[in-house]
């Protein structure tokens, strides 16, 4: 279709330039223009030097197959026996009927470019309809299709920032892990998405069962809705992590390939580090890094390749707050733990209302650390590993910066049994 089109535009293009620069000939003679039987528009250029010889020019005129002489302007002329010297021309002359054909030609090949990218459009939405329909009921898809999500989420990921702006209303998530299932509750709870936008915090992979159709579900919705959907970047959106601890052997498992985790690993390189909420609320994964003072500091990393195992990238993803002041060295072996006082400190020079992070399993689902409420760590995966017993949130701004918070626990085989009773996920 594409080869066919740009053939049409070819051809089209090169009809106009036939018809504007099709010569109509030569003519010796006043008289041979005139009466030629070209649909041409034949002239000349009559100049006198009569009067004047010397000078060899006193005035001209433009005449052409009407008859119609008017004065152009005083051109020199070379002297000759008669005093005049004639210069012969002809411009096509488009007939109505040509003139139709091409405006009519012009409104078709519009119409149909307007009817291409429309159709193709719909086309595709119906294309991401079918997949995202299909992995609401936790299937994994095709490997093709699952390439082509990988390729066509990073066209749009490397569009947006390192620090992502974000209108509110928000809904902000933290961990998944691969609970599918609690992806699905962060949904039914968080509401439509034509009445909130949607910030995960990082780490849809690893440890649970389902981080395959979890990290698809999240790629189709953000093709599909990518200003309603966004996803940061966490730990375990890395190749060293999500090869140890569980994405790989997923991936292999269930596509009986390793193309899949590197399609996966190439989109964790284009996922922003950070967002911000109508400038005043800050998400990360992790926490603050001592080489950092500003968020415009921020914008300047290069993020599109693995988490290095040191610097200031590897320190917003890995560190933790604490609740000794300044900074630490962390026991998690990457990033630092810092105190109130740098919270405190960042926020009051970006100005702040609040840092927004999860990587820090919460009993409770959500946790301020310190009184102040400067920083809250949320955590969206209910009962953790099967047998950690803790709840989960996800935190709300409306569009007055007021928070609150919604809380659920694993029941997902009660849930389960009351399926058919209950309305089906209306994500739209």
């Amino acid at each position: 279709m594409k080869l066919i089109f740009q053939l049409f535009l070819l051809l089209f293009f090169n009809f106009l330039s036939f018809v504007y620069s099709t010569n109509c000939g030569q003519y010796k003679t006043k008289s041979d223009c005139i009466y030629s039987k070209d649909s041409c528009k034949c002239g000349w250029y009559a100049c006198s030097s009569e009067g004047n010889p010397d000078l060899g020019y006193q005035w001209c005129l433009e005449g052409d197959k009407t008859g119609t002489k008017k004065f152009v302007s005083i051109t020199k002329c070379s002297n000759t026996t008669d005093g005049y010297i004639y210069t012969f021309y002809c411009k096509k002359y488009l007939s109505n009927l040509a003139i139709a054909i091409i405006v009519i030609v012009g409104i078709l090949l519009i119409s149909g470019i307007v009817y291409y990218f429309i159709k193709k459009k719909k086309d595709k939405r119906a294309f991401y309809e079918q997949w995202i329909e299909k992995l609401l009921e936790c299937k994994f898809i095709p490997e093709n299709i699952y390439k082509e999500l990988c390729e066509k989420c990073k066209e749009i990921l490397i569009e947006e920032n390192n620090v992502h702006p974000i209108k509110s209303p928000v809904t902000i998530c933290g961990n998944i892990h691969g609970q599918f299932n609690a992806l699905l509750e962060i949904f039914r709870i968080g509401g439509e998405l034509s009445s909130t936008n949607y910030v995960f915090l990082g780490d849809y992979v690893d440890i649970g069962y389902y981080s395959l159709e979890t990290f698809s579900l999240l790629l189709a919705l953000k093709i599909k809705y990518p200003e309603k959907i966004f996803l940061l970047r966490g730990n375990h959106e890395s190749k060293h992590l999500s090869y140890s601890l569980g994405f790989y052997k997923e991936c292999v498992k269930k596509y009986g390939s390793i193309h899949p985790w590197k399609y996966s690993c190439q989109v964790f390189n284009y996922l922003p580090i950070a967002a911000i909420i109508d400038g005043s609320i800050f998400c990360i994964h992790g926490g603050l890094s001592p080489r950092i003072n500003t968020i415009d500091q921020i914008r300047g990393i290069d993020r599109m390749k693995e988490i290095p195992e040191k610097g200031s990238f590897c320190d917003l993803i890995w560190s933790d707050p604490d609740t000794d002041d300044g900074w630490h060295e962390s026991p998690r072996g990457g990033g630092f733990l810092f105190g109130n006082d740098i919270i405190l400190e960042f926020c009051r020079i970006n100005d702040l209302d609040l840092i927004c992070r999860s990587h820090s399993l919460i009993q409770n689902g959500y946790e301020y650390k310190f009184e102040d409420e400067k920083l809250v760590t949320i955590w969206s995966t209910p009962n953790f590993c099967n047998r950690a017993g803790n709840s989960a949130s996800i935190l709300q701004i409306d569009e007055n910066l007021n928070r609150s918070f919604k809380i659920f626990i694993d029941d997902f085989e009660e849930k389960e049994k009351k399926k058919k009773k209950k309305k089906k996920l209306n994500l739209f």
